[in-house]
């Protein structure tokens, strides 16, 4: 694909080139992935519509060997190893990983994958080594309830607090389909920061319960919440509470509405302008209604 830039007679003439590419191929014994993309820096497609990954390369590659069985209670083994490269040209340098993994499916719906990659990467000219391990679980045992848990460790740079520590983060999900129209859920979420001794940092705690109402195919409304706590603070930082009503009316033609309201403790200020004391407050609160709509002539 090619853009050239209109309008801005100092950017006349002007363009680059973008594109993507990709490659899959599955045997009874063997799998194949790769994944390419490439986006110039000039590129510019801002008057229909919008790329903000200027100036990058990508490039990701997996393979390996697949076991089915017919019998028993496992049904597929997967093993895989692969790369990725991604150049970005803020840094002038190509980020480099490798990785191998193990997927594992049993015949009574679940199953589980686990994986290593370790990478070398440079970020605001910080030049560093990271490396994590990944497990991920899912059920789905019944028609009625569903799950996945999954976590992992890794050693990279926190660019927040500017030093190189370990990472880590646990996770699980479970839904219940209570009434054919009717999903309940919730998920968890807990992410631990170390520091360079060692020790932990920081704790965030996040969770985040939901609901989905299907009275007739075509209608929809999700409604959910967000929490996230934090160790150091020992307190509730912030709580999001968000709907989504979408409604099918016609053939390819829909009626979204969806409002998001953010509470949280940033600075609050009173009448006379003076800083309050710290104090769930609504912090952000928006609302969209969009309509679709399919004319056929």
């Amino acid at each position: 694909m090619w853009s050239r830039r209109r309008g801005d007679p100092a950017k006349h003439g002007r363009g680059d080139f973008a594109g993507s590419t990709g490659f899959r191929s599955v045997s009874d014994s063997w799998i194949n992935l790769a994944r390419g993309r490439y986006i110039g820096k000039d590129f510019d497609i801002s008057q229909v519509g919008y790329v903000p990954w200027r100036g990058t390369a990508e490039l990701v590659a997996l393979s390996g060997p697949l076991w089915n069985f017919d019998e028993g209670a496992l049904r597929q083994i997967l093993t895989y190893a692969g790369l990725f490269l991604n150049y970005e040209r803020t840094d002038l340098y190509t980020d480099r990983s490798a990785i191998i993994g193990l997927n594992m499916q049993f015949r009574d719906n679940w199953g589980y994958e686990i994986n290593f990659s370790v990478a070398r990467s440079r970020d605001t000219d910080i030049l560093y080594t990271s490396y994590d391990v990944n497990l991920s679980s899912w059920f789905n045992v019944s028609p009625s309830w569903y799950g996945n848990v999954w976590g992992g460790y890794s050693k990279t740079y926190n660019f927040s607090r500017d030093y190189l520590a370990f990472y880590a983060w646990f996770g699980s999900s479970v839904g219940w389909n209570a009434l054919q129209t009717l999903q309940l859920g919730t998920s968890y979420n807990m992410f631990i920061e170390g520091n360079p001794g060692g020790g932990v940092e920081d704790i965030t705690y996040n969770a985040r319960p939901y609901f989905s109402l299907t009275p007739f195919n075509d209608l929809n409304v999700r409604v959910y919440t967000d929490y996230v706590f934090v160790r150091s603070t020992d307190k509730l930082e912030n709580v999001i509470i968000g709907l989504l009503f979408s409604y099918n009316f016609l053939p390819k033609s829909w009626i979204y509405f969806a409002v998001n309201e953010v509470r949280g403790r940033s600075d609050e200020y009173g009448p006379a302008g003076s800083l309050l004391p710290a104090r769930m407050h609504v912090a952000d609160r928006a609302g969209v209604l969009k309509v679709k709509y399919l004319y056929y002539f």
